[in-house]
């Protein structure tokens, strides 16, 4: 299961406007590499010929290597988002695959260079991709749904009208 979960987003990079060169070295921000699925998409990136950087416990770097990371980020020491920056010139990733949650997922929207910022846009412009909304509500409605959302009640996004 975790090689399916790992093999999608790996998929819908060699289809995203522009398949994936072997030795295309583009870089890729892997989270929880040591992890089922991280594992797998470390190994599978380096199949596509993909840079990957990964974030990992200090305890866990030589076992994500040796699977092919060729960066790994001690979460728990270094800031990801800065240390990611240094490993790629100042330049971002081109692509990120989070596995660990929603605060993190966020954080690491700051990793992707201006060109995968640009590219996810024209993905939601063009249909390839959609945004998810769960619904809008109205303004004196948004303590409630502020409560659904602190339960996970919501599937997408909740959006209050003014």
């Amino acid at each position: 299961m975790s090689v399916r979960w790992a093999w999608k987003p790996l998929a819908f990079l060699r289809g995203a406007g522009k398949p994936l060169q072997p030795a295309s070295r583009l870089p890729i921000l892997i989270h929880a590499g040591a992890g089922g699925v991280g594992g797998f998409a470390i190994q599978l990136a380096k199949q596509a010929g993909l840079t990957v950087i990964t974030t990992a416990s200090a305890s866990n770097h030589e076992f994500v290597q040796s699977l092919g990371a060729d960066y790994a980020i001690d979460y728990k020491q270094e800031d990801f988002v800065k240390k990611t920056f240094e490993l790629t010139q100042g330049k971002g990733v081109h692509a990120v695959l989070d596995t660990v949650g929603r605060e993190n997922a966020t954080r690491s929207l700051d990793t992707l260079r201006f060109n995968g910022h640009q590219e996810m846009f024209q993905l939601i412009e063009n249909g390839s991709i959609s945004t998810v909304l769960d619904k809008v509500v109205p303004l004196e409605k948004v303590p409630q749904a502020l409560i659904d959302l602190s339960k996970r009640h919501v599937t997408g996004k909740v959006v209050a009208s003014i």
